[in-house]
């Protein structure tokens, strides 16, 4: 009956001694996969925004590429030799070398579309375009004095070697902006640059002028979407100059109410021209944005210092790059972790349970085995 009663409580012992050894595993298993789960979502939402941050920063480095390049050929043609031959003698013969050596610069990219010279009287002294495919030289009758337009004095006041670049305009044609679109509206943003020309002895003759497509890199914008992100280029106002959906871009120069304010109305203007912010959340979406000033010579990006722009940075024409990201996307990657983790515990559970059954059976079976021995001796 001793027997008995000490074999009974060593089997209730055992089996409350896997069942504890089971419960322990297991509770070390959620407590050190839910602090890794915690640390890895809180990992992924931050790798995420730098993400954000990342790819924001890999497209300005694409815009600016192409202003630098732009301003690096119009520092180019203002000290080319035709140019300065013409300065001195402005004979015919000269004039014409000067057109040929800006129509064979044209050529060499699709994107420019005019380059000219005016003289420091505001008179167009050379024109040379790119449009429909077709390069031509402006007929003498044709050229303009350029003496009111703002672009030209500004550029006349600038020191060697600096540059003008003109806020973003579209492409007119008989006073009428140039649609591109059968059914629907899609026109052709243009920006214009200019350096100061110097003679030998450093007197200021005029400006060169160059004028560029800028869907060189406003497509860079539209091409960098990915799902449940949208990228803008919006000026001060919030008019959308690059959108995924060309229609609504330059709608106010339409009188159309299609822009930021409106179809965001979460982030107010006072939010987005706080130039010390980069990011605002509201319970949906993420708005990342930089800032850039592509009248202050470069694509420049703001960085809420007052070395660049002084005290009052608002008052310069500037564009807002700007990244707008869905939550759901970001929380979609948490929820996967946590369906991972769910199943971790399921499978780890299960294997640890397995086990410790079959160690239970296995001590059972050797505990019989020996009783049977025990009896047949």
């Amino acid at each position: 009956m001793k027997k008995a009663r000490n074999k009974f409580i060593s089997r209730k012992f055992l089996i409350s001694l896997i069942c504890i050894s089971f419960l322990a595993l297991f509770a070390f298993l959620i407590s050190d996969g839910y602090f890794s789960l915690d640390r890895d979502i809180t990992i992924h939402a931050a790798d995420a925004r730098s993400m954000i941050d990342q790819r924001m920063t890999s497209l300005l480095f694409e815009m600016n590429l192409f202003p630098q390049y732009t301003g690096n050929d119009l520092l180019f043609l203002s000290r080319l030799s035709s140019l300065k031959k013409v300065i001195v003698s402005g004979e015919t013969e000269d004039l014409r070398v000067l057109e040929d050596d800006f129509l064979e610069f044209l050529k060499q990219s699709t994107a420019y579309y005019q380059l000219g010279y005016i003289d420091e009287n505001g008179d167009e002294i050379v024109r040379v375009e790119f449009d429909d495919d077709i390069y031509r030289t402006i007929p003498k009758e044709s050229l303009q004095n350029k003496k009111e337009i703002d672009y030209f004095a500004k550029t006349l006041n600038l020191n060697e070697g600096e540059i003008f670049i003109s806020q973003l305009d579209l492409k007119m044609e008989n006073g009428k902006s140039n649609n591109l679109g059968a059914n629907k509206q899609i026109y052709v943003p243009i920006m214009k640059s200019a350096a100061p020309v110097f003679s030998e002895n450093k007197t200021k003759k005029g400006v060169v002028f160059l004028s560029f497509y800028a869907n060189y890199f406003l497509d860079d914008i539209r091409r960098f979407q990915r799902q449940g992100e949208e990228i803008f280029l919006i000026d001060k106002e919030g008019n959308y100059l690059a959108h995924p959906d060309r229609k609504k871009e330059f709608a106010f120069m339409f009188e159309r109410d299609e822009n930021f304010y409106n179809d965001y109305p979460e982030i107010s203007k006072e939010i987005l021209q706080d130039f010390n912010k980069r990011r605002f959340e509201s319970d949906n979406l993420i708005f990342t944005f930089r800032y850039l000033y592509p009248t202050a010579g470069d694509f420049r990006i703001h960085k809420g210092s007052e070395n660049f722009l002084g005290e009052n940075p608002e008052e310069h024409y500037f564009w807002v790059l700007m990244s707008v990201t869905d939550k759901n996307e970001i929380d979609n990657m948490p929820n996967k972790l946590k369906k991972d983790y769910l199943y971790f515990l399921l499978f780890s559970g299960t294997v640890i349970l397995i086990i410790l059954v079959l160690v239970f059976i296995l001590v059972f079976r050797i505990s019989n085995i020996k009783v049977f021995k025990r009896r047949r001796k």
